[in-house]
């Protein structure tokens, strides 16, 4: 509704100007409602953005794994919203060696060109429907809180969204000063500096400075990268401005290649400085374990939201037999219990038991979908306390008298203690949906 306002607005405006002022400084005016609405309203419900490259930051060292410079993409919320951000980490795994590194940079995973952005346009400033931008395509990978939809995302459709493009390869770990040269190419490993660069330029440039609400969400290796940077962005945003965290499947177990990887990719990329000197000041004799989210989320102080599968396959399985699965979820989940939901009753998550990695949204739990859930848990903790300002337990109480009486839950597999489920209680935040693998029933859309 406020779309068509603001264009009529617009077009009654303009039938009132002279036409013999073509420098009116009305004329400024009425532009920037029509380029507003163009991005907003878009055409035919296109979600549209606006390419934003960073040259200047990029003369300074803030660079790609190519050497390009750091981008993102802005759409600008309505009037009544435009305080209100919301954020997505682009996603995209990592690479845990020069080999893969030099492969990244010649993708958009490792460079920011302009030829590997779908821009409506072929000249002038790049504009793009982020449904058909690979790697976010709305709800599959941005996730339901990027959609300018108000059925898929009630709250957050009309607030000031902003895609941070991931092109560093480390979750924007990395700030080594050294050029390196693989391969007669050029490698830059600056990931921290590109993702300080976009909130300087957000901070000083687009009015990140008078945000009054801000969702920080990543999906993947975006998920991770809100789960290591939160606290170091929370920081740097306006004090009183209501901030949450949103990892979608960012919660990785350190097994596997992808261990190996991050930590290749901890020391090549010299990482270190961006990564909880808290987490590492506790883990003094192997400091590269904070790079991985069940290490160092006990030190995250932001609260958070969490979305993730149980049966994730992008987890660094070592099976796809069921029995081995079903015991990796439980050990996943008791590990995301024991860091983040038991000891922090103020952090919530919505735990799907559906095959798929990132983008569950729109699954059901507790008679709920993940954006509502997420809705309920983000205006409700705007409150003094959490278990003050909501009125019923996500998990249902008949689920938590079972978990109190068996001190376990997914039907006795003992994935949690009944301790820290009871302490996660006082926020009442867990939206669960409680089955084993495989289960079709639980990728089942709201």
């Amino acid at each position: 509704m406020w779309c068509r306002v603001d264009l009529q607005i617009s077009l009654e405006f303009s039938s009132n100007l002279p036409s013999s002022s073509p420098r009116d400084p009305r004329m400024k005016t009425l532009t920037t409602l029509l380029i507003f609405a163009f991005l907003i309203c878009g055409v035919n419900g296109l979600n549209r953005a606006r390419a934003h490259w960073l040259p200047e930051a990029a003369k300074e060292g803030a660079v790609c794994l190519d050497g390009s410079a750091p981008l993102y993409y802005l759409r600008p919320g309505s009037p009544v919203n435009a305080s209100k951000w919301v954020f997505h980490i682009q996603g995209g795994a990592w690479c845990g060696s020069y080999d893969d590194c030099l492969q990244r940079s010649q993708t958009r995973l490792g460079s920011s060109n302009r030829e590997f952005q779908p821009c409506l346009n072929d000249t002038g400033d790049c504009i793009v429907d982020l449904e058909h931008l690979e790697g976010c395509n709305n709800t599959r990978w941005c996730g339901a809180p990027m959609v300018n939809d108000t059925i898929v995302n009630p709250l957050m459709h009309d607030w000031t969204a902003v895609l941070i493009m991931y092109c560093d390869g480390g979750s924007f770990t990395g700030n080594n000063s050294t050029q390196t040269s693989y391969q007669g190419h050029p490698l830059f490993f600056r990931g921290e500096r590109v993702l300080n660069a976009i909130f300087d330029d957000l901070l000083n440039n687009q009015g990140l400075d008078r945000a009054t609400h801000v969702v920080l969400g990543g999906d993947s290796a975006g998920g991770q990268a809100v789960y290591l940077h939160i606290d170091a962005l929370r920081s740097r945003l306006p004090a009183s401005a209501h901030v949450v965290g949103v990892p979608d499947s960012g919660y990785f177990m350190p097994l596997g290649a992808y261990n190996t990887g991050l930590r290749w990719l901890y020391t090549a990329m010299n990482s270190s400085g961006s990564i909880s000197s808290a987490c590492r000041a506790a883990h003094t004799a192997d400091p590269a374990a904070c790079i991985f989210v069940p290490v160092v989320a006990p030190y995250i102080s932001t609260r958070l939201f969490v979305i993730q599968s149980q049966f994730d396959p992008s987890q660094p399985m070592a099976s796809h037999d069921p029995a081995y699965i079903n015991t990796y979820g439980r050990n996943l989940f008791a590990s995301l219990f024991s860091t983040l939901l038991g000891p922090k009753p103020d952090n919530g998550a919505f735990l799907y038991s559906c095959y798929q990695h990132c983008g569950g949204w729109e699954f059901i739990a507790n008679g709920t979908t993940g954006i509502l859930a997420f809705n309920r848990f983000f205006t409700s903790t705007i409150a003094d306390s959490p278990s003050q300002s909501i009125v019923e337990h996500a998990v249902s109480s008949k689920m938590y008298n079972m978990i109190r009486r068996s001190g376990r839950v997914f039907g006795g597999r003992g994935l949690v203690n009944a301790a820290l489920v009871e302490e996660n209680q006082a926020g009442k935040w867990i939206w669960l949906q409680n089955h084993t693998y495989p289960c079709e029933a639980c990728c089942v859309k709201g």
